[in-house]
């Protein structure tokens, strides 16, 4: 079916790498706290992207107003997958780095009721047809730093089917949800939260996370979601535990975040660590930071768990 929406893009070019502070490709309706919203997500689903699955990260957007969904993929894989020769991979010079970034498409509410495919095909399609307006510039370029908008498009799309399982998930809760990550379940987290944001829910939504951000996404996946649960819960009430006694009538801490079931399977995890995330040896505390910053997470390919905790 033929979808009429604006894209987005989030990336560098041959000559010159990401615009501080901007999109490269940009709706044309986008205000500047439009702009700004979505950067921060596309750069923020950006971070430790060589841990993500070969599929990329989702991302999913809902203002009320206006929906943005959309992958962050390295491109190469994108090529790769479509069984296409590869263009706008490398940057810097021909044997340069790999070049990734988010693309996606900005749809109006009440344009769009059900979920579509966010497919390989499609996601390069909306990659190629806007990276080609702006691959060779360079810096003597008058506008080589400037933003792009551009209006509305036609492309090819396909609906996405629901999992036998789905049931709605909540849209921008108080606190992050942390749901498990594999790839059945995170289809059927990516048609729900898509249903939210086409009906003109607010809602962000950020797959196979490394790191966990609640100021930018309500709802992401891991690897493990229990014990990254678990550990950052147990850890917060470590370091607010003094606090507390120090006051008279101690305030109530709400959990960090918290968990879900969608359908009859449990988006959680395995469970239980020997240790609280945060804790050293001698049982010392680190900072909340540093605690958010403590993650496991899978590694490039086969979806294992590995630790990486950073001392202070």
């Amino acid at each position: 079916m033929l979808l009429k929406a604006m894209p987005v893009l989030h990336a560098r070019t041959y000559n010159i790498d990401f615009r501080t502070g901007k999109l490269l490709i940009e709706p044309e309706s986008f205000s500047r706290s439009d702009a700004d919203a979505i950067y921060r997500i596309a750069t923020e689903s950006t971070r430790r992207r060589e841990l993500a699955p070969p599929c990329g990260r989702y991302v999913i957007y809902g203002s009320g107003s206006y929906s943005v969904v959309g992958r962050t993929v390295r491109f190469s894989d994108l090529y790769a997958r479509c069984g296409k020769e590869p263009k706008y991979i490398k940057v810097d010079k021909d044997d340069g780095r790999l070049a990734y970034g988010f693309v996606g498409l900005m749809i109006k509410a009440g344009s769009q009721n059900k979920p579509i495919d966010l497919s390989d095909e499609l996601i390069l399609d909306i990659y190629e047809r806007c990276i080609e307006k702006r691959w060779e510039e360079t810096e003597n370029d008058e506008q080589a730093y400037d933003t792009m908008k551009i209006g509305l498009m036609d492309f090819e799309v396909q609906p996405k089917l629901a999992g036998a399982n789905y049931r709605p998930i909540p849209g921008q809760p108080s606190r992050p949800i942390i749901l498990e990550d594999n790839d059945d379940l995170r289809e059927q987290i990516v048609y729900a939260a898509m249903s939210q944001a086409f009906e003109g829910k607010t809602i962000s939504l950020c797959t196979s996370i490394s790191v966990v951000n609640k100021d930018i996404f309500s709802i992401v996946t891991c690897k493990d979601a229990a014990s990254k649960i678990q550990e950052i819960t147990e850890a917060v009430n470590r370091v607010s535990a003094d606090d507390l006694r120090k006051s008279e009538h101690g305030p109530v801490f709400p959990a960090l975040c918290h968990f879900m079931k969608l359908g009859s399977k449990t988006m959680t995890g395995r469970g239980k660590t020997e240790k609280p995330l945060g804790m050293e040896k001698q049982n010392r505390v680190r900072s909340l930071d540093d605690l958010l910053r403590e993650t496991e997470v899978p590694d490039n390919n086969d979806g294992s768990i590995q630790k990486r905790n950073r001392k202070r």
